[in-house]
């Protein structure tokens, strides 16, 4: 796609009227990279609908490259975290590195872990971080410990080579994990690829040495992406937008988008056998009519939580968000990027004092002068961050003379065609 650092991002033209349309949703790339894994793990087989995102692309041309060579795996923490993994229980040489966000996202807990199991791993740079040297071998495997309060990916990376292991692997998590249902949903992939699991306990889980079985599968749509199509409904007047490609039963976490729109914004979504329809008439009621302050937990969904932060704030919605842990660790700080950027449309996402750095509260500016129609658009940064620049799109249904999203090409991450398909959104198309 042609480079286009700032983007002048315009809603319906009729503003606050109605918004409609037909949009095939890209392939989740956080199934199609424990698919591609599993793939290589069994030598082989046919996968469907992968995503095009950015991450699976480097992930799998990491994949097919020959040993001894250094691979790039840009700003994806789940395509490092898995190669990590994949690579140390694999034979040859092998040399990560990204991004220098990358190069700061924490990994020691996922390295400890494999080195225990028997892995060959060192740092090149700075210590607990990418750049990984990795000399690959088949790993013995056992029992062993794993923080899990910070990224459920290095839980996921562990559990996708298990069934390699020598004496195969039982995992106890120390804590809580974070975004269970991301392990839950790699248990699910394995478990169709012929790998069984156990759960000893809430927080053990045992797999025992055994074979993939290479069967074609078929990649869902991803639920991350429907996500800002539901805040487009929830700052239209009405809206009716079909999306193409997820399920009723489906293996994300951030499928709860639907359970959040209806309860909070009025919107209702109708499974079809090919997709999902979404609609908000023009009498929907929202949480904005109860007195009470809006809450939900977000560690099973915490890739929503940016959407949800800036729906709320468009609407007048005071807020508690729970479950933030993991933000900070993210392409960007995401709770100051949103607190940040949320200043402009008169709101604030402050931690909560009580919660231990892990739940923030939306709250109003007082005395906030909102933009006139007459003043230039608002300018958005996305902190090199996919999820800000798919976040704050639907603010521009709110301003006539639309916004201005800087860096916006960061979608390619994970929505190569979201500009696209929004303005597809945005004509009726």
């Amino acid at each position: 796609m042609e480079q286009q650092p700032h983007r002048h991002v315009r809603g319906n033209p009729l503003s606050f009227g109605s918004i409609c349309g037909h949009i095939t949703l890209p392939a989740s790339k956080s199934l199609s990279n424990r698919a591609l894994i599993i793939a290589a793990l069994c030598g082989g087989c046919t996968l469907y609908k992968l995503s095009d995102a950015d991450d699976t692309r480097l992930l799998q041309t990491a994949l097919c490259s020959s040993s001894d060579k250094a691979r790039y795996v840009g700003a994806g923490g789940t395509t490092a975290r898995f190669l990590t993994a994949y690579f140390a229980a694999s034979e040859g040489t092998h040399l990560l590195y990204g991004t220098p966000r990358l190069h700061q996202r924490p990994i020691a807990d996922l390295v400890n872990a494999l080195r225990d199991l028997g892995a060959n791993i060192t740092y090149e740079g700075l210590e607990g971080c990418l750049p990984l040297r990795i000399v690959g071998k088949t790993l013995r495997g056992g029992t062993v410990s794993l923080n899990a309060n910070i990224s459920s990916q290095f839980v996921s990376a562990l559990l996708l080579v298990a069934p390699t292991f020598a004496e195969g692997l039982e995992l106890t998590m120390k804590q809580n994990p974070v975004s269970k249902p991301y392990i839950d949903m790699t248990l699910g992939i394995m478990r169709h690829f012929g790998v069984a699991h156990t759960w000893k306990d809430d927080k053990t889980i045992s797999i025992a040495p055994q074979p993939y079985i290479a069967r074609s599968y078929t990649v869902e749509a991803d639920w991350s992406a429907a996500s800002y199509y539901y805040a487009a409904a929830a700052l239209a007047q009405q809206a009716d937008i079909t999306l193409y490609g997820l399920q009723a039963e489906s293996l994300q976490g951030d499928q709860r988008i639907a359970d959040i729109a209806r309860t909070t914004w009025g919107i209702t979504t109708h499974y079809q056998a090919n997709g999902i329809r979404i609609l908000r008439p023009a009498n929907a009621p929202s949480h904005t009519s109860q007195a009470n302050e809006w809450c939900f937990d977000f560690t099973p969904c915490p890739d929503i939580a940016q959407t949800v932060a800036v729906v709320n704030a468009a609407l007048g919605i005071p807020s508690r968000l729970m479950g933030l842990q993991t933000l900070r660790h993210k392409e960007t700080d995401r709770i100051a990027a949103l607190d940040n950027e949320l200043q402009k449309i008169g709101y604030r996402l402050l931690p909560d004092a009580d919660s231990s750095k892990t739940s923030c509260r939306l709250l109003p500016i007082p005395h906030y002068t909102p933009l006139s129609t007459h003043d230039a658009p608002p300018r958005f940064a996305t902190y090199d961050d996919h999820r800000m620049a798919m976040a704050v799109a639907p603010l521009s249904l709110r301003y006539p003379q639309g916004i201005i999203v800087e860096n916006a090409d960061v979608v390619g991450k994970s929505y190569p065609y979201f500009w696209r398909d929004w303005e597809r959104l945005c004509k009726g198309e």
